[in-house]
């Protein structure tokens, strides 16, 4: 018999026998325990918080708890999310559970998320609280099948939607970045005289630093027109109602469309090239 072979058929310390015992029977209980928990019993409660939380209905057939490196959480399945406005969302699959953070010392919460469905994915991470935050990103989210969102911004647009934020609350405002491209679809207002359609259309925001937005990139990119655009929205009680501060550049603008930014006030050059600015509101654009 070999000296390695020796160590598997020698008998244990009788130390290790005393304290090894207990611990090992206790880890396997605890294993069993977890694994034949009925957490079925909890999908109930804690979709009804999240129900009361996002103010929409929230059912899940399937519940149970889920091990990752983000932590120990629980999974829910079969989704199905109905909104103030009557619309149902039908989701695969949710986890979400206690995230790693020191907020937790601070009596905020932090929670990690992520969600899969039909509609796109999304990930990150949420802290509660008077100061809440939200960091995190979607991925290949389809807006034409989203129709809440047309209440919820105030310019309607289609398309695919991958996004990334950093965004927290303080004193009730937001602060932080988020970065946006669609793809292969439509911008439209009622202040436009024709609907826009585009290839993509991607930009950076910053909530925050004086305004209610700054605009440091908005590019799109399409059949008919090519701009960017750069500027403010201010602070108002209703987004619609922020004083507009926005420089549009238009490039390389399709014959057929020259007209149209003429009627709104703007000179377009023969090579197509044109500049505009909006002033006034969402709700009363000044175009000058």
């Amino acid at each position: 018999m070999t000296k390695s072979d020796s160590i598997f058929v020698a008998p244990l310390p009788k130390s290790l026998v005393k304290f090894g015992t207990p611990i090992a029977a206790l880890l396997l209980t605890s294993m069993f325990i977890i694994a034949g928990f009925p957490y079925h019993h909890l999908t109930n409660r804690v979709t009804a918080i999240a129900s009361r939380a996002l103010s929409v209905e929230i059912d899940a057939a399937q519940s149970g708890l889920t091990f990752g490196l983000d932590g120990l959480g629980f999974r829910f399945e079969d989704i199905r999310v109905e909104t103030p406005t009557g619309d149902y969302y039908d989701l695969d699959a949710a986890r979400l559970g206690a995230g790693w953070s020191t907020s937790w010392f601070t009596a905020t919460p932090t929670v990690f998320f992520e969600i899969r469905s039909f509609y796109g994915d999304a990930h990150g991470t949420y802290r509660m609280g008077d100061d809440a935050s939200w960091s995190g990103a979607m991925t290949d989210v389809t807006l034409d099948d989203l129709g809440f969102l047309e209440q919820l911004l105030p310019i309607q647009i289609t398309g695919t939607l991958n996004a990334r934020g950093d965004v927290a609350t303080s004193d009730g405002e937001l602060q932080g970045p988020l970065t946006f491209a669609f793809k292969q679809g439509i911008l439209e207002h009622p202040s436009f005289p024709m609907e826009i359609p585009f290839e993509t259309l991607r930009g950076q925001l910053v909530f925050g630093e004086g305004q209610y937005l700054t605009i440091e990139t908005f590019e799109l990119s399409g059949p008919v027109l090519n701009f960017t655009v750069n500027g403010t929205l201010g602070k108002a009680e209703s987004i619609v109602d922020g004083p507009l501060d926005l420089d549009v550049e238009f490039k390389d603008v399709a014959p057929e469309t020259r007209n149209m930014l003429r009627m709104l006030g703007a000179s377009v050059g023969p090579d197509g090239n044109s500049k505009l600015h909006i002033g006034g509101s969402f709700d009363n654009p000044v175009m000058q």
